[in-house]
């Protein structure tokens, strides 16, 4: 075996103990309450991370360039008002921005 195929086969073996790890410690027993509670407030706070990170260099001027990324936004905002799906919202945006981008550039 190859050196590259020794370094593949570690990292998937850590990767899966890893990821096993939490529910093989927790499977007969109950989360503790700050585990519960970053499940339920991680999600929505992640989100928050990606928007402000997507666009923190964006300008938001009526110009024709900015106007793919305010649609797109508006967009993702109306999906998720109304669907309050997480998937539906970026996966939505995401096809509004590449089509606007095409269209209007």
């Amino acid at each position: 075996m190859s050196y590259i195929g020794g370094i593949i086969i570690v990292c998937t073996l850590v990767t899966i103990f890893t990821r096993s790890l939490p529910f093989i410690c927790f499977s007969k027993r109950k989360l503790p309450p700050i585990i519960d509670h970053l499940a339920k407030a991680l999600p929505s706070g992640i989100m928050v991370i990606l928007v402000v990170y997507c666009l923190k260099d964006a300008c938001f001027s009526w110009e024709i360039q900015n106007i793919s990324e305010i649609m797109a936004c508006l967009f993702v905002f109306l999906l998720q008002y109304l669907y309050k799906n997480m998937y539906l919202s970026i996966i939505g945006g995401t096809a509004c921005y590449m089509i606007l981008i095409h269209i209007l550039h």
